[in-house]
């Protein structure tokens, strides 16, 4: 049958709805009931991952997100952590709202309550991404255990780690012994773009070299604080112009770009994508930032990709909200922070009838 704009419940199809996105607007870590009104997308054929943690390693990722958005860090004060944890008064502010909450938590937010800026030392954390951001990455990794698509996960442009730890934190949750964990990044600092691009084509053009600067050294630690550093992580120090021309992985299940600029996304584009399996995952951050997003839709275009790109949920008022009347938004109206797509034809379930 065919699907309409709006159904009898006036409710739009939402873009947050495709894909792995529609299972996160029910937080997934710890498996909580559905949301009260139902999903549009429905009457299309679901593709739920297939359980691959147990609930204790659920758990186990819960916390660690929580601690890597640098939310049990002692710098925040506790009227900062109430608030924004759902602690404080009954609707003492839109934070309040719980799943509002759980899913938009982030060390940026909780910087900005505590009349801070995210750059601005001491700083806690190790990600400036939401929990609905690493939410969305520990759905996309499940979905490539449970589907069995080979390969390794890899993220380019890591800042302190924290994206990286959290790919390695699910595999050890998830009891995977042979993949690996690739951490790509200058540790330099984002560089200086090359010629070529105006500031309105790429804004990073503007901005002082070295920003979301953390040496090598740093995210190493970062990664033994949490006990996951082994063999199995594998650290590529270089610009990705010069990197990623000898970089070792083989196969790629889900890559994760955070590069920023034009030039170094379409560095990591140019020389890996044909590295990602049929049915792995890109995942790009900062498709906010005009370079990033000119990059990735210069590349789609040249190469012919067509599969869906979609936005990710990185809060529940514009992810999710379309189920909840009053946080609700028929379509975002803002760029999303991050956005996706998944390499090949999705596998579609036969139809029982």
């Amino acid at each position: 049958m065919p699907i309409s704009i709006a159904d009898t419940t006036s409710q739009a199809l939402n873009l947050y709805e495709f894909g792995l996105n529609r299972e996160l607007c029910r937080d997934p870590i710890m498996d909580q009931a559905p949301p009260p009104r139902p999903l549009n997308l429905q009457l299309l054929h679901s593709h739920r991952p297939s359980h691959v943690l147990s609930r204790a390693g659920r758990r186990y990722l819960a916390t660690m997100k929580r601690a890597l958005v640098g939310f049990t860090d002692q710098a925040h004060p506790a009227t900062a952590i109430q608030e924004w944890g759902g602690g404080g008064p009954e609707r003492s502010s839109a934070l309040a709202h719980a799943p509002t909450s759980v899913m938009s938590l982030s060390l940026a937010t909780l910087n900005r309550l505590n009349h801070s800026r995210y750059l601005d030392p001491p700083f806690p954390g190790y990600t400036l991404a939401t929990i609905g951001m690493l939410n969305h990455l520990q759905a996309v990794i499940e979905d490539v255990l449970a589907d069995g698509i080979e390969g390794d996960f890899m993220e380019a442009g890591v800042w302190r780690g924290g994206q990286t730890i959290l790919m390695r934190a699910v595999l050890e949750a998830a009891s995977e012994p042979t993949r690996h964990v690739w951490v790509c990044d200058s540790f330099d600092g984002v560089p200086a773009p090359r010629v070529g691009k105006t500031a309105t084509e790429d804004e990073t053009v503007d901005w002082k070299p070295g920003l979301y600067n953390a040496s090598l050294d740093t995210v190493q630690a970062n990664f033994v604080r949490f006990g996951l550093l082994d063999s199995r992580v594998h650290f590529v120090k270089g610009h990705f112009i010069q990197s990623m021309q000898t970089i070792e992985v083989q196969k790629i299940a889900v890559l994760r770009l955070d590069a920023d600029t034009w030039d170094a996304t379409s560095d990591v584009l140019d020389a890996v994508y044909h590295r990602v399996s049929e049915g792995g995952y890109v995942i790009v951050d900062d498709f906010h930032l005009s370079g990033a997003r000119g990059a990735v839709l210069e590349f789609r275009k040249k190469h012919g990709i067509t599969e869906p790109l979609l936005p990710v949920p990185e809060d529940y008022v514009f992810a999710c909200g379309q189920h909840d009347p009053e946080f609700y938004h028929t379509w975002p109206k803002k760029l999303p922070q991050a956005a996706y797509w998944r390499k090949g034809r999705p596998r579609v379930k036969a139809s029982s009838h």
